[in-house]
């Protein structure tokens, strides 16, 4: 029982982190903008805005998107893949 209670406190205190650290521009506006449809959907008795409201409210709490956490990222780095020194050659069409 003991070690039960241990992973349960170190899963809450994970999820307070993730919860409370690395907020962006996107995530805030899948907040503001689930927040918005709820309350619309709740004012206009419509289910799909509410279930679309649901939807951008639980990806920003438990910040994933369209493609999971953070799936869409690409580097961030650029390569230099010529050289300065390098002449480029061309052809001349007619």
């Amino acid at each position: 029982m003991d070690q039960l209670e241990k992973t349960l406190e170190i899963m809450f205190n994970n999820f307070k982190y993730n919860l409370l650290h690395g907020w962006s521009f996107m995530r805030a506006l899948r907040l503001v903008l689930g927040i918005i449809a709820i309350t619309q959907a709740i004012m206009s008795f419509e289910i799909l805005i509410g279930l679309a409201g649901v939807i951008l409210l639980s990806q920003a709490v438990f910040n994933i998107g369209c493609c999971g956490t953070a799936g869409c990222n690409t580097t961030s780095y650029r390569e230099n893949k010529s050289s300065k020194g390098e002449l480029i050659n061309y052809e001349e069409i007619k």
